[in-house]
C-alpha cells in the first residue's frame, strides 16, 4: 500500500546485508508492477476476444508459431469431426507427421 492509501501490485525481493550473518538485517526492494499487470490483463482479454471470433467462424482455422509448431485450432475443427479424407489428408501433410496424430483425432473424432 502506498503512502496515499492506494493499493498497487509489487514485486518484492530481499537481500541480507551480510551474506554470512542473516541476523545482521535484510534490505527489501519493492518494484511497482501495476502497469505490467494491467497490460497482462488487457492482453488476455484481447486473446480471448480473438479466440471467440475464431470460434464463431464456420471454417476450419489452424495456427502455428514461427517454427511451424501447431498451436491450436478453432471450434469448427475441434467439433466438426470431418470424415472427408480428401480434406483431412492435405491438412495433416501440411502440419507434418509429428503433429498429425492429435490433429487427426480432433478432425475425425477417433481418439
Amino acid at each position: 500500500m502506498c503512502k496515499n492509501g492506494k493499493i498497487i501490485d509489487v514485486l518484492l525481493s530481499s537481500t541480507p546485508l551480510n551474506l554470512r550473518d542473516i541476523s545482521g538485517g535484510v534490505t527489501f526492494t519493492a518494484l511497482d508492477i501495476t502497469e505490467r499487470k494491467k497490460t497482462e490483463i488487457a492482453l488476455k482479454e484481447s486473446q480471448q476476444m480473438l479466440q471467440n471470433i475464431l470460434d464463431k467462424f464456420p471454417g476450419v482455422v489452424l495456427w502455428k508459431d514461427i517454427n511451424s509448431t501447431y498451436l491450436g485450432c478453432n471450434l469448427a475443427l475441434q467439433w466438426s469431426r470431418i470424415k472427408n479424407a480428401t480434406m483431412v489428408k492435405p491438412i495433416l501433410i501440411y502440419l507434418g507427421q509429428n503433429r498429425s496424430s492429435k490433429i487427426q483425432a480432433d478432425i475425425t473424432g477417433n481418439e
